[in-house]
């Protein structure tokens, strides 16, 4: 099924070409950072050590650190998640400063898969290891 908007490649490298146009206030061309995600080029690496933790109010607090010695700088992650069947984002995109997420909307009694991946200039990473994690209650 195709995602509405085009996939997250695609709207990653439109809007990094968005923001180098407001950046310069002029129109450049810049090959490299319209269509590198498929293009080679340096690449950053994963986010390590990812965990979940559930609060006392049913919020899960998803963390994890930022690689050490990236070659590419990373500027922003995605979270991923799924119960059953494809990986769904599960925020907008997360500046690198920001290495957790507090998602107060996860179902009680429901087992999640997350994973995170670091998005740089020119490409993304591959993604984080996958992390299992039981909302408790009662699964059905």
């Amino acid at each position: 099924m195709e995602e509405p908007f085009g996939s997250l490649d695609e709207q990653f490298r439109w809007d990094y070409f968005q923001w180098r146009f407001i950046e310069r206030w002029s129109v450049q061309w810049h090959s490299s950072s319209v269509n590198s995600v498929d293009r080679e080029g340096p690449r950053p690496l994963p986010p390590v050590n990812l965990s979940v933790h559930q609060l006392r109010n049913g919020s899960l607090n998803i963390s994890w650190q930022a690689p050490v010695h990236s070659p590419s700088p990373i500027l922003f992650y995605q979270i991923l998640y799924r119960t059953v069947g494809q990986w769904v984002p599960l925020n907008d995109r997360l500046t690198a400063n920001v290495t957790w997420y507090l998602w107060t909307t996860a179902s009680r009694g429901a087992i999640y898969s997350f994973k995170v991946t670091s998005y740089g200039q020119l490409a993304k990473s591959d993604a984080s290891s996958v992390v299992l994690f039981n909302t408790g209650g009662k699964i059905m």
